[in-house]
């Protein structure tokens, strides 16, 4: 009489969302120091954007309540003159700048897109992973 035996998938739980899922579906990756990095599809695409970056913590452009972060810009076209919001180039200058998400002259932030592919300032922040 022949025995079936059913074998389970090993379950691996993702570190970010701490869901447990099959093994082929996991998604594994060496990080900076050679870590290994278990993670589903879903929180894959997270690797590489500012969501888990080690140096998005706070924003001080945001965070700073000495002066409106957006301000109201006065912009004339020809005889058109429009009211548009801009951000608050005294903050930029304050703050971005110098920061490391921003990119480019104007204080570009990385934040904006929630990209950090190009980014040259990029470090996986390995706090995300304590259980």
């Amino acid at each position: 009489m022949p025995i079936n035996i059913k074998l389970e998938p090993t379950l691996v739980k993702c570190q970010f969302c701490k869901q447990n899922q099959p093994i082929k579906n996991i998604v594994i990756t060496e990080i900076e120091d050679g870590t290994l990095l278990y993670t589903c599809p879903q929180c894959y695409g997270l690797i590489h954007t500012c969501r888990t970056c080690e140096y998005v913590k706070t924003c001080n452009f945001l965070t700073d309540t000495s002066e409106p972060p957006i301000i109201n810009q006065t912009v004339r076209q020809g005889p058109m003159i429009m009211q548009t919001q801009v951000k608050n180039p005294h903050l930029i200058d304050k703050h971005c700048i110098s920061c490391r998400c921003s990119y480019g002259d104007k204080g570009d932030c990385h934040r904006e897109y929630e990209t950090g592919i190009n980014c040259s300032s990029y470090k996986f922040a390995t706090e995300l992973l304590n259980d």
